[in-house]
């Protein structure tokens, strides 16, 4: 199993580019969406599964695809009810290093508003 900042690596790599292809799979462009399916299936360890449900976190959907990383879903993409429209699911934590998270937690309110403001803030 490789060290989590790898895994975040990878992850973080996941997103920007499923993050295009929901962008361009909402108006109706869908190589990039099955060009980076593709290449995630073909990743050891990742898969891209369609869910047994169209929940997901309480909340349902038109439908749910999973992006697994060895067995367990680390984001989703749904398609809402509505519109149809796909948006991209995905806990902030999973895309965080060690050292980030440990910053996380150790941030206070005020902290968090100061960062948002500019403000100088602790290095990690």
């Amino acid at each position: 199993m490789m060290n989590r900042d790898k895994l975040v690596a990878i992850r973080n790599g996941m997103v920007m580019v499923l993050q295009q292809a929901v962008k361009e799979g909402n108006q109706s462009r869908t190589k990039t969406y099955e060009r980076a399916v593709d290449k995630i299936k073909s990743m050891e360890g990742y898969d891209v599964v369609n869910a047994n449900t169209n929940t997901y976190k309480g909340v349902e959907y038109g439908g749910v695809i999973h992006i697994m990383e060895h067995g367990k879903p680390i984001m989703a993409l749904c398609s809402s009810l509505e519109d149809k429209l796909i948006s991209l699911e995905v806990d902030i934590e999973d895309l965080l290093t060690d050292a980030e998270l440990e910053a996380r937690r150790s941030m206070t309110p005020d902290d968090i508003i100061d960062g948002l403001m500019g403000k100088a803030v602790e290095p990690i």
